[in-house]
């Protein structure tokens, strides 16, 4: 299996994200998240059809890890292009604390929750709120990207940004 997953990363199909923690030495040994890199393909697999590529709100609605696949893929894009070294990755702890992605650089840290609606799911916030309060002043923003429109302040450095915001200056 492992072989097969090489030969897809060689060739762009797949990109695997590992998992963050504090402890540098727990990364090596948590499993990586592994995305499809085109969202095209993606819809495709699920059987989503077309409209999945052109309709975000369906595909939120019905396969949620399409839409964080995309928006994992955009902002991996968006690091080869980045003055700063970023570092991507995803966080579960024991306690079922998960971050769907992780944004580390400089020393700070992003998190990032991608839910469909308008972002105002209380679990994501919770999730970010809980890492927000374990790593303090190292934690810059979490932030829950969503399919609706408008941008919210969720609480202390805590924020919800649609989707389109990761292409916005």
């Amino acid at each position: 299996m492992q072989r097969y997953l090489d030969v897809l990363e060689a060739v762009f199909l797949i990109a695997r994200i590992p998992a963050w923690s504090p402890n540098l030495t727990q990364r090596e040994i948590r499993a990586p998240k592994i995305f499809i890199t085109d969202p095209g393909l993606a819809c495709h697999l699920r059987e989503l059809g077309d409209s999945g590529v052109t309709n975000p709100e369906l595909v939120a609605a019905s396969d949620g890890p399409v839409i964080e696949g995309f928006v994992a893929m955009e902002l991996l894009r968006q690091t080869a292009w980045s003055d700063i070294h970023i570092r991507l990755s995803h966080y579960r702890d024991r306690d079922s604390t998960e971050v769907d992605l992780i944004v580390e650089g400089r020393g700070r840290i992003c998190a990032i929750e991608v839910k469909a609606g308008n972002g105002s799911d209380k679990s994501a916030v919770r999730n970010l709120a809980r890492l927000r309060d374990h790593l303090g002043e190292r934690f810059a923003a979490g932030v829950v990207m969503h399919t609706g429109g408008s941008a919210s302040q969720l609480g202390d450095r805590l924020y919800g940004l649609p989707i389109s915001a990761l292409w916005e200056l």
